[in-house]
């Protein structure tokens, strides 16, 4: 009857030594033994003088199945029970601000694995004194592992590109001198021999004297975007080559065609030279008639004075 009465929401309970000496107290037993990890239901019971559990078999059984028990010998003050009771009280709420604290962790670790998955992260966590690692299923698989296979930290050091390892322990040696947080991509190498990229972000924990305790962090598989970031390089660098060579062709045609207006404007300067010259030649052609006419008119009366002379004299 006393077990059917028994849930979560009691605060404790008090039984007398009479009660329970002759009871079955398997099903109190086996309700105690259920408790949820935050619970230990507290009990009181009330013994009669000399009833306690170092001079009473009875009460001793009892201890051994009710575990968190409090006995109070009768008769007793009521300030006494008062007191016990508080005590009580006081424990069981302190369990229940438990119950609220791993309820509110359980929510946060629902919510966490949601967006863990969501992400496709991949959680883990490294014992700094020990190098112990832990990783979850998908972080494995970001570094090319099963679910079931081992995956230590000489593990995870081991697949790493060999070009990539200073640059991973230089940042993990930094992160636990400075305390700063732990970020870094490198390259890792799958057990089938392909290489692949890894994202890894991380917090350090220290314990109550400021010593560097563990590493938790969160890796991510980055094959992808470094992949598109590659082909995105690779497409400016040829499209870089494009324009400067397309630049290139322009240039040339510019001092082609400059060139050819160059010659043009000389051939045209040219041809302007030789019309002129022909307007000018008619001229000096038409001016030169008069004189050679003139010429022979004088030469001709040259030769009529001296026949006459010649005529007179001979006379």
């Amino acid at each position: 009857m006393f077990a059917t009465l028994l849930d979560d929401d009691v605060a404790f309970g008090v039984l007398t030594e009479e009660a329970v000496r002759s009871s079955d107290l398997k099903p109190v037993a086996a309700w105690i033994s259920a408790q949820p990890s935050w619970s230990d239901l507290p009990f009181i019971v009330l013994t009669t003088r000399g009833g306690g559990p170092e001079r009473n078999p009875a009460a001793a059984r009892l201890s051994e199945v009710l575990a968190n028990v409090t006995f109070l010998e009768r008769p007793f003050h009521a300030t006494s029970f008062i007191s016990i009771a508080k005590t009580a009280l006081r424990g069981r709420l302190r369990q229940y601000q438990a119950r609220a604290h791993l309820e509110a962790l359980s929510e946060g670790e629902r919510r966490l694995q949601t967006a863990l998955a969501a992400g496709r992260l991949g959680a883990w966590e490294l014992e700094l004194s020990s190098m112990r690692l832990s990783a979850s299923d998908t972080c494995k698989a970001i570094f090319g592992r099963g679910p079931d296979e081992e995956f230590t930290y000489d593990n995870l050091v081991k697949c790493i590109y060999p070009d990539d390892r200073h640059l991973v322990q230089a940042s993990l040696d930094r992160t636990i001198e400075t305390g700063r947080d732990y970020s870094v991509e490198h390259r890792t190498i799958w057990p089938d021999g392909s290489v692949h990229w890894a994202e890894v972000h991380a917090q350090l924990y220290t314990d109550r004297y400021g010593s560097a305790k563990k590493l938790v962090g969160v890796s991510f598989d980055a094959t992808a975007r470094k992949t598109s970031e590659e082909n995105l390089r690779r497409l400016n660098e040829s499209l870089e080559e494009r324009v400067k060579e397309r630049t290139g062709e322009v240039h040339a045609a510019h001092r082609s065609l400059v060139e050819e207006v160059a010659q043009r404007e000389k051939a045209e300067e040219q041809l302007r030279h030789s019309q002129k010259m022909e307007a000018i030649e008619p001229s000096r052609t038409g001016a030169a008639q008069p004189c050679r006419q003139r010429a022979r008119c004088d030469a001709g009366w040259g030769s009529s004075v001296d026949f006459a002379a010649r005529r007179t004299g001979s006379r």
